[in-house]
């Protein structure tokens, strides 16, 4: 069935490298619901589907290339989904050659790329949200060998909305080879405040790595307490003294996040991950902030706390406690 599939394909596109662009006049009708406007300087039919299930809820159209940095976002994240789908229109019947689903974010381009090294066809996508008004879509697409320069335009869309884009004509086989294109909105939400207070921490055969390449230091640590908040700290080479916190604390920003057993921050170009062998906090994304005091490479500190190659590690508990870590650090005023 593959292989058909593929002899398919290959025959459909061997015919579009012969197409040729069309241009149609304005219109605009109503079909059961359905609105279609054919725009005038390229072939595209807008087809206004609504795409809510039964309990008027929107379904998502891509959920691939999720990027594992999700999972550690402090901000909330707007990504572009875009379904794409190849076709062959005949006057009999509507084909579908192949589909994509490809996912990028405001303003950044994504591309399409159908055939092999005898010829192919190529759509790059550049999507920009337009408040209040949809979802710009820039497009260029290429046929190699035949086309020495991508054609260009763009189209407006609302969001969940789908554009036919008719790319060649095939006048012997009365054909037209055309792309579906469909964006949607997806908004990843961020990590949230731990719900209440923090009693026990493990961190069993837990190490810090700075940019995945650079051991801090490694080692068990733990915490147990029934009145105060646990932190951590850790020191780096070059970058000072850094305090976590698991909810709002004076000094301290919301810059890392526990997911499972890591805890990851990010400060300009620097990301430190802290893995543990457990999970740090029970299941969730949860915030972390962060107060960082550079200038500090050294701590004279005493018990919850292991020295390691390039900085050290540590576990404390209460307020007295991180503020007794600061004051005493070399290089604090």
């Amino acid at each position: 069935m593959k292989n058909r599939r593929f002899i398919f394909c290959f025959f459909v596109l061997a015919f579009c490298f012969a197409f040729e662009n069309r241009a149609y006049g304005n219109l605009q009708e109503k079909d059961k619901g359905k609105k279609e406007q054919i725009g005038k300087s390229a072939a595209i039919r807008l087809v206004y589907n609504d795409v809510r299930n039964e309990k008027g809820e929107f379904t998502v159209i891509q959920q691939e290339g999720r990027q594992q940095d999700d999972d550690f976002l402090v901000e909330p994240k707007t990504y572009i989904n875009i379904g794409i789908e190849l076709l062959e229109i005949t006057p009999s019947a509507t084909t579908k050659i192949s589909s994509a689903r490809l996912r990028t974010e405001n303003g950044k381009p994504s591309n399409y790329r159908q055939g092999n090294r005898d010829g192919s066809l190529s759509i790059r996508l550049v999507p920009f949200i337009i408040d209040s008004k949809g979802i710009e879509l820039k497009y260029d697409f290429k046929k190699v060998p035949e086309m020495k320069e991508p054609r260009q335009g763009k189209i407006l869309l609302q969001n969940t909305y789908s554009a036919i884009l008719e790319l060649f004509e095939n006048k012997a086989r009365q054909s037209k080879i055309a792309v579906k294109i469909t964006p949607f909105v997806e908004v990843v939400e961020p990590a949230k405040l731990f719900p209440r207070e923090i009693s026990e921490i493990q961190l069993k055969d837990s190490f810090l790595i700075q940019n995945e390449d650079k051991l801090i230091a490694k080692g068990g640590l733990s915490a147990v307490t029934h009145s105060d908040d646990i932190f951590l700290f850790f020191t780096s080479e070059g970058k000072g003294l850094f305090l976590l916190f698991f909810r709002p604390t004076e000094g301290a920003k919301p810059m890392g996040v526990v997911n499972g057993n890591i805890l990851r921050i990010k400060i300009g170009e620097d990301t430190f991950e802290w893995q543990g062998r457990d999970p740090i906090l029970p299941y969730g994304k949860w915030l972390v902030w962060v107060r960082n005091i550079p200038g500090v490479s050294k701590l004279t500190v005493t018990g919850n706390a292991i020295i390691g190659k390039n900085g050290l590690i540590g576990i404390g508990v209460g307020k007295e406690a991180w503020k007794r870590l600061i004051q005493n650090a070399p290089g604090v005023d």
